[in-house]
Formats: C-alpha cells, structure tokens, sequence
C-alpha cells in the first residue's frame, strides 16, 4: 500500500511497504450507547492557526450522540498502557513522554498535549481502513495516544510513521468497529492530519492540514473548497458571499465554513484574544440536531465539549454543555505536566469555573 503525504501547495508522495496503522483518542467510541448502531455520527472540527507574536493556537468542538465520561487528566512519562486499549493480550508499552489533556470513555485518549509541546486529537472518520493484527499493533483505540507518548514533534511522527504497526479491534457492545483519524499539531507550527484510507496512508501538512472535520477526505474537502472559490473571489467575500450550497452541520460545510472565516483571521492582541477568534470560527452543533434515522427512529447530536489552547504556553479554555451543565473554565496544562503528579478531574463537574489549574495541582498531591 502506498503512503502519500498532501504538502500544500507542493505535493509529495514517497512509496512505502505500509505496515498498517490503526489509532486512538476519541470523536467517539460507544461504551456506553444503548442504541450502539446509531454511533455513525458526522461529527467534530478542529481548526489550528499559527499567529505572529502569540505561538500555535487551536480548538475543536467535541459533537457526539451522548456525554464520553471526558476527564481532564494526566498521564506521567513513564506509564505502563495496552497497545489495543482495553484488551491485555495485545501487549502493553511505556509511555516516554507525560501528557495532559481529556480522556474519554474510561481512560482513552481524546484530545491530549505532550511535555514536548506536541498535541494529538482524534475526530471521526468513517472510511478508516486497517489491517489484520501483528505482534506489536497498536489499535486505532490508542493510535493518538501512541503518538503524544512517543514522539517529540509533527516531523518526528511523519518520519516514523510508516514503522508504526495498527490493528483495528471491536469494542464490547458494538456492532461494528469505531474508525477515525488524527492530528498532531506542535509548538513549532508544524501540523499533520493522517488518514489510513483503503488506498494507503495520507498524510496532509501545511494549509492542507489547518481544517478537519470527517469524512469525506481531507482531499475530497480541499477539492470541494477549491471548487466554491474557483468562482469567487475570496480576498473579496463579504457577508453575503455563499460559503456552500448544502447547508446544515455536515463535515463539508462545517469544513467550509471553519477554514473561510478562519481565512479572514487578523493577527490577534493577545493569547485570549486569538484563543476567542480562532473558537468563533468552527460551527456547533445544536443540542437536539436531528443525526440520522436507526431502527425507526431519529437521533440526534450535539456539541458536548469544546477546547482552545495555546501551544506556546499551555493557556486552555474548555467549555462543556451537556444536560444540566453549562461551565466554561480554564487550565494550564503544562503546569500540570510539570507537577508530573497524575490526576483526574471529571470534565461535566458542574463546579467547575475560573482557573482550575491550582486545584488540579492540590487535588494530585493529596
């Protein structure tokens, strides 16, 4: 199978044995869902932009069909983890690097950042495609994991890659297999969104790589943003420029929408300023959006979570939104790395507000 990596606006493609790669974080897996069918859902964005004076920002939205029991947590280096998640016959490893971030379904890895300044998140993504098992797999559970708790950096991922071996494996309670994709985005600017796609492994960096929503393709979005703008001019858009023709919260449109207004970013006045810009261009999903139809019946998603971070100096906002919880707060993260102490905190505690960071730090030294 063959490894491809998308360089905007050059392209690059090196041919590679693909040992075939699998991953994890979570966009996300369905422990919990009654109707365990239902977990097709088009879900998340996640958008990165590299300021001036104020580093590598980024934020993504976490939509989902149900809350993902998300914890803040941390992670040391030095961790003993399972190569597939949750089942103990595929091997563990040692993690090299600490990392902080949330933590989804009982532990798996969600959206975390790296003592090395490296971040991993996963979204959904349907048409993942992986291979049989092989000693030493890791499962597309932990891909994400794998790659903040052993690599360095966006290029120290890219050129290792090719080396990682992946399975895909079935959780307990679910038809079908969860599939995704990721990005790993650093403090350098460096950014890359894989994608294990039947024909092989597609790597996109540079502007290629600063939007992600799900599936189609990252190729497939590009190809549809050139398209809307090969018509208009986008240097000149005003608000009454069409942005695209489907509407609604599907991928291709919350892709369109992130990357068009993400275009016409000006340089930001601080770290929190750019963090409230750089939000404000992803769409959420309204509580109660109708998803798709199961067994008779609709069902519906929403946007659970979102997160914006600074890279340069670890500065979080979270904000949840599910049921009765409405909290918006903040954390260091790499304050928290530093501690080095592990520590988890429910990310849906109601109490939740202001700087959280202290309290974490208390709450690991008890």
């Amino acid at each position: 199978m063959k490894y491809t990596t998308y360089d905007s606006p050059t392209l690059m493609t090196r041919g590679i044995d693909m040992k075939i790669h699998s991953t994890a974080l979570a966009c996300m897996i369905t422990l919990g869902l009654a109707s365990a069918s239902s977990f097709n859902a088009e879900a998340c964005t996640d958008v990165a932009w590299n300021t001036k004076e104020f580093g590598t920002l980024i934020s993504r939205t976490n939509d989902w069909l149900e809350p993902t029991k998300g914890e803040i947590r941390v992670l040391p280096a030095g961790s003993e983890r399972l190569l597939l998640g949750l089942d103990k016959t595929g091997g563990s490893y040692k993690t090299k690097y600490t990392i902080a971030g949330i933590f989804s379904y009982g532990g798996l890895v969600h959206d975390v950042v790296n003592s090395e300044g490296m971040r991993a998140s996963v979204l959904y993504y349907g048409p993942m495609t992986m291979g049989e098992p092989k000693k030493g797999s890791v499962s597309q559970l932990t891909y994400g994991e794998y790659l903040a708790t052993n690599f360095a950096s966006v290029k120290e991922v890219i050129a290792n890659i090719d080396q990682i071996k992946s399975t895909l494996v079935d959780l307990p309670g679910l038809p079908i297999a969860p599939k995704f994709h990721w990005t790993v985005t650093d403090k350098s600017g460096d950014r890359a969104i894989i994608e294990l796609d039947p024909e092989g492994v597609n790597v996109y960096t540079g502007d290629d790589a600063k939007v992600m929503t799900n599936q189609p393709s990252v190729k497939a979005h590009i190809d549809n943003w050139d398209k809307v703008w090969s018509k208009q001019d986008l240097q000149s858009s005003n608000a009454k420029s069409i942005i695209g023709a489907k509407g609604n919260v599907n991928p291709e449109q919350r892709y369109l929408h992130a990357r068009y207004f993400l275009s016409h970013l000006t340089e930001p006045q601080s770290t929190i300023n750019g963090l409230m810009k750089l939000q404000a261009t992803m769409v959420k999903v309204p509580h109660d959006a109708p998803n798709r139809i199961v067994n008779g019946e609709m069902t519906e998603y929403a946007t659970e979570w979102t997160i914006s971070q600074s890279l340069e100096t670890g500065t979080t906002f979270l904000e949840y939104t599910w049921g009765d919880v409405f909290t918006r707060f903040n954390v260091n993260f790499y304050d928290l790395i530093e501690n080095g102490k592990p520590v988890s905190i429910k990310l849906d505690d109601p109490k939740l507000a202001g700087d959280i960071t202290q309290k974490m730090i208390d709450l690991s030294n008890r």
